[in-house]
């Protein structure tokens, strides 16, 4: 489905490479084999939302993968970010009030989630009746 949301985004690309390597994934670790594997120069970006920015400082190297990419924090909540030891920058983008849980459960109930996903995503849940 990722694949198909982003599908004639330039610049956009999907990596399965958590699925195919199995077991328990970090992110320092997946940004070490992304880096290798598409010969990233300089530091690549990182996105979170700030609702993960409190927990971060206990994901395993932490401080290995703030110093090795450009961290990013995106709004997901509307009080704002919480102190963040690590070097980053904010983005302001819109906070949508909406989640993945929301949208399934919406699926779910029948109800319409036109316009919450790409018109591709919404062909391949309810042509593989995903969610009802």
């Amino acid at each position: 489905m990722l694949r198909l949301a982003v599908s004639g985004c330039e610049g956009l690309n999907v990596d399965a490479c958590e699925i195919e390597r199995g077991g328990q994934s970090y992110s320092f670790d997946t940004m070490r084999e992304l880096v290798l594997k598409y010969r990233i120069t300089g530091k690549p970006g990182f996105l979170i939302g700030d609702d993960l920015a409190e927990g971060f400082p206990t994901w395993k190297e932490a401080e290995r993968l703030a110093e090795a990419v450009d961290l990013y924090v995106a709004r997901r909540s509307l009080p704002g970010l919480s102190p963040f030891a690590f070097p980053h920058r904010v983005i302001t983008n819109t906070i949508l009030p909406i989640s993945s849980s929301e949208i399934r459960q919406r699926i779910g109930d029948g109800r319409t989630v036109r316009f919450l996903l790409p018109d591709a995503v919404l062909r391949y849940i309810r042509d593989n009746r995903l969610y009802g």
